[in-house]
């Protein structure tokens, strides 16, 4: 039997990977409207606020974001008059309004709709950075689109593997700024959503040291050190929606609830009929990051039911 034991939820300080739920709403609404449309190839921009996914809980993102806006979002030559002008030598930082108007701006993201029958996967993500210009795209794949849920399912995990790696780049363009704290001297740095070597962000704290596999291992694949987060996300969302009418009817506090129904999905209901594909990752997890994965599956159920 699971034991949680939280004196301080402070000490939770892991949840799920932030994402975009505005750019994920549009992704599905258009996805909705081409299959009611039964439209063949189209394409359109989503925009995504970079303040809902640049996090602020280190100064290493504030320090690499400009070098990213203007060098991978605005496919500007890098350093501009803006980082130059904005940089405070004094402090060794880069002007906080500065920083906030990057913040209210977006991250434009291709959004594909592809009537192609050769394709047996239902969606992919990819990104490239070639001749200074880097171009995020989401395309899916008409025929094999069983249900609008596995869409919105789809968007959420790619989102938040857009987040890792635009704050991950935050953090190689912070590394390069801090050699020398000169703006003029870091260079633009090309962006690959299917690289995974310099990886430092949104992999949990447990480590497991397996890499991402393109094999047809699921179980590798799911312990992979770049998938946790993701997965954790398809593990507790999938769950939440499962039994979200139950614990509608609880008149208990959010941490409560999120207390009760951890233990009894680790003690009960993954075992159930239904439940196949959450316990094979609870197992798997489970297996690979005994320490961390209960905790992050507590606060993350929580964040859902706040």
């Amino acid at each position: 039997m699971i034991k949680i034991a939280i004196k301080n939820k402070n000490l939770l300080n892991e949840a799920m990977l932030k994402f975009s739920k505005q750019a994920q709403e549009k992704i599905v609404s258009y996805v909705t409207q081409a299959i009611e449309n039964k439209s063949t190839n189209s394409r359109t921009i989503i925009d995504i606020p970079l303040k809902d996914i640049i996090y602020s809980n280190n100064k290493n993102f504030y320090l690499g974001l400009p070098f990213l806006y203007y060098g991978n979002i605005k496919n500007e030559f890098i350093p501009n008059n803006e980082i130059i002008s904005n940089w405070n030598e004094k402090e060794k930082k880069f002007d906080d309004n500065f920083i906030a108007n990057i913040l209210n701006n977006n991250c434009e993201l291709v959004l594909r709709i592809d009537n192609n029958p050769n394709n047996s996967a239902i969606a992919s993500m990819g990104a490239a950075t070639s001749a200074n210009k880097t171009v995020f795209v989401m395309s899916f794949f008409l025929p094999n689109i069983k249900n609008i849920e596995s869409v919105k399912n789809f968007a959420r995990h790619e989102l938040q593997h857009l987040t890792q790696k635009l704050n991950n780049t935050c953090i190689l363009y912070a590394e390069k700024l801090k050699r020398t704290y000169n703006p003029q001297r870091v260079k633009i740095i090309k962006m690959n959503l299917k690289k995974t070597k310099n990886l430092k962000f949104g992999l949990g704290k447990e480590k497991t040291g397996i890499k991402k596999s393109t094999s047809s291992n699921v179980k590798k694949k799911i312990g992979s050190d770049i998938e946790y987060e993701t997965y954790l996300s398809d593990l507790v969302t999938g769950y939440y929606n499962k039994i979200s009418t139950i614990v509608s009817s609880e008149n208990l506090a959010p941490n409560q609830l999120a207390v009760k129904y951890t233990k009894l999905f680790f003690d009960k209901y993954r075992f159930e009929k239904g439940y196949e594909k959450y316990n094979l990752i609870t197992s798997v997890l489970s297996k690979k990051r005994p320490k961390e994965f209960v905790k992050d599956f507590l606060l993350s159920f929580e964040e859902l039911l706040d």
